[in-house]
């Protein structure tokens, strides 16, 4: 969290370690006691700092940046991104309004699968 001086700006610093082990930064802003839709990063990290503007004078913004790790042992196990599930992966259930539901994606992907298995050969 930060307290914005009298022209609704702050300069938030940020520890040693962080634009060296992160990239692809993404910022959340939220203002805290009266709203502030002007309320913007102004300028990007750069020397492990980054200024928000827009707000109140005095005013407090909970502040949050994100990145993508980028140490040896990261970019070694990047995580996967979800891939789209088939007919055959979606048809398990967990609960009986999603099983009497699924007897239509079920009989539905069947005639895909068929329409996929014809198109293959």
């Amino acid at each position: 969290m930060c307290v914005l001086n009298e022209q609704g700006a702050a300069m938030v610093q940020l520890p040693e370690w962080f634009d060296v082990l992160n990239r692809d930064f993404r910022y959340q802003l939220t203002s805290i006691g009266s709203p502030a839709p002007g309320l913007h990063v102004s300028s990007e990290i750069d020397r492990r700092a980054f200024r928000i503007a827009g707000g109140a004078a005095n005013g407090k913004v909970s502040w949050q940046v994100t990145g993508i790790r980028q140490d040896k042992w990261a970019n070694a196990n990047r995580v996967q991104v979800e891939r789209r599930k088939t007919c055959k992966g979606s048809r398990a259930t967990i609960s009986t309004r999603a099983f009497t539901e699924s007897r239509k994606i079920k009989q539905s992907c069947r005639v895909q699968d068929r329409k996929e298995l014809t198109r293959l050969e």
